[in-house]
């Protein structure tokens, strides 16, 4: 196994928990209404603010767990041109990159992941603008 191997190998794992099926206590109908309720919301505030990466980034992780890849893709490329630091832009694109047949992008995104340090500028929470 190469070096590069154990980072994807982790991130794979790890995608589970963050593209998977969910909470068992919430009905996939349930699930998928708050997945389109925050889509909107996402999609409205873009509305007002097409560079807000933030939302951009967000949008992606939806797309990706409502299983559409290439959409999540667009979305996170346009958050990584703003937010190229942000770790979970990063880790989102690598999961986008690798579902549309983009392998070495994927392993170039979650290289970056796996050496983000602690304490980044983005910290889990933090929006563009610090809050």
């Amino acid at each position: 196994m190469t070096s590069a191997c154990g980072p994807l190998l982790l991130v794979l794992v790890l995608a589970f928990g963050a593209v998977g099926c969910g909470s068992p206590s919430v009905t996939l109908d349930q699930d998928r209404s708050a997945f389109e309720e925050e889509e909107r919301r996402l999609e409205e505030r873009l509305g007002n603010n097409p560079e807000d990466g933030e939302a951009l980034r967000d949008l992606g992780a939806i797309y990706m767990r409502t299983d559409r890849p290439s959409q999540a893709y667009d979305a996170l490329k346009k958050a990584y041109s703003r937010r190229p630091d942000d770790p979970k832009v990063q880790f989102y694109l690598g999961l986008a990159s690798e579902k549309v047949g983009r392998r070495e992008a994927a392993l170039d995104l979650f290289q970056k992941f796996d050496e983000v340090p602690e304490g980044s500028k983005y910290p889990s929470g933090q929006s563009d603008d610090g809050r």
